[in-house]
């Protein structure tokens, strides 16, 4: 798995060396899975999606750098996001692993029905409904859902924390 905090750069050349050594080895490069871990905030714009997660880049993130906050997280609208799979997608990664980097409730469900509508626009509808309903009525304040093939190709998850 790729770590939330890795850059794109350090993440192509992370799965450039690990091809590598899984051919040298005799490995099956085509049955390799990579899992990136990315953190994110989602809305129907891009404008609205970075004033929302403005906060993140003024108060820090998790310990990020300026440089990993800047481009490792995922934010903005979906068209920034299907952008950032389809460069990731053509490095190797196979699948993606989102979690909600704003926690307030709202804007969590917002990020993960953004992904499951617009960034994942051949999911099932009713995983988002399902989802929804959880988050509020399992009483763990969690949401997850798995959305199946994104709109680029890759298996994507999505998580929150909800407050």
């Amino acid at each position: 798995m790729i770590a939330p905090g890795s850059t794109p750069k350090t993440a192509k050349e992370g799965i450039a060396i690990h091809k590598e050594a899984l051919e040298k080895s005799g490995g099956d490069v085509a049955k390799m899975s990579i899992v990136l871990r990315r953190d994110t905030h989602l809305s129907t714009t891009s404008v609205s999606g970075h004033r929302e997660a403005q906060t993140l880049f003024e108060n820090g993130y998790r310990g990020f750098g300026a440089t990993e906050l800047e481009e490792s997280l995922v934010v903005g609208g979906p068209d920034d996001c299907i952008k950032y799979l389809e460069e990731m997608e053509s490095a190797g990664v196979t699948e993606v692993l989102f979690r909600c980097a704003l926690d307030e409730r709202v804007l969590a469900l917002q990020t993960i029905t953004t992904i499951g509508k617009e960034v994942n626009r051949t999911s099932d509808a009713s995983q988002l409904d399902d989802c929804e309903a959880e988050s509020y009525s399992d009483g763990t304040n969690s949401g997850s859902t798995t959305l199946g093939s994104s709109t680029v190709g890759m298996k994507v998850t999505c998580t929150g924390m909800l407050t």
